[in-house]
């Protein structure tokens, strides 16, 4: 198990009352109720920096892949006009 250290926290009445019960009914004590409350708003917390990092690479993939899209519709716009300029010299029409 990880080392461990005391620690003094001050809390308002209202919300020591509040954990009390959750304790007591539970039966737990206060210390293992606020390290799991820690333990899950830094999990909470993890969880939305890596939703953000997720968030962050699907704007940068889809700006690469409109990127990409363009690029091959200019491709292809390029690929037909000169197909269709071989074709229209192969019957004898200027382009």
């Amino acid at each position: 198990m990880a080392e461990t250290r005391r620690i003094i926290v001050s809390l308002p009445e209202s919300i020591i009352d509040e954990v009390d019960e959750i304790v007591s009914s539970e039966k737990k004590d206060r210390s293992d109720f606020i390290k799991e409350a820690i333990y899950s708003v830094l999990l909470e917390r993890r969880k939305a920096g890596i939703r953000e990092q997720m968030r962050q690479g699907y704007v940068e993939m889809a700006q690469i892949n409109l990127s990409m899209a363009c690029d091959l519709c200019q491709a292809e716009e390029e690929a037909t006009i000169r197909y269709e300029k071989k074709l229209a010299w192969s019957v004898g029409y200027e382009y």
